[in-house]
């Protein structure tokens, strides 16, 4: 999706980009990967699995396949946690 911005006669553009992150519980322990030492973002760091969204699938289907990219582990029936922008 892109904003119009005007700023000195100049039309600059503003790309929104979206992403689907997956916080895993079981048995008490929460799931987390460790990022590849060749990310762009985040490098070696370890957070939960998830990553941007491919354009025209829907928010489960692109966080389901973040997860098995990540952490070779199928989920089904994720449930809406909470939407931040």
């Amino acid at each position: 999706m892109y904003n119009d911005k005007k700023h000195m006669g100049v039309v600059k553009k503003k790309l929104m980009v979206v992403g689907n992150w997956a916080v895993i519980v079981k048995r008490g322990k929460v799931l987390v990967v460790k990022r590849d030492d060749q990310e762009v973002l985040g490098a070696g760091t370890w957070s939960i699995p998830g990553g941007k969204s491919e354009r025209g699938k829907d928010c489960y289907t692109n966080l389901e396949r973040e997860v098995l990219e990540e952490s070779g582990l199928e989920i089904k029936n994720p449930r809406f946690l909470l939407h931040m922008a």
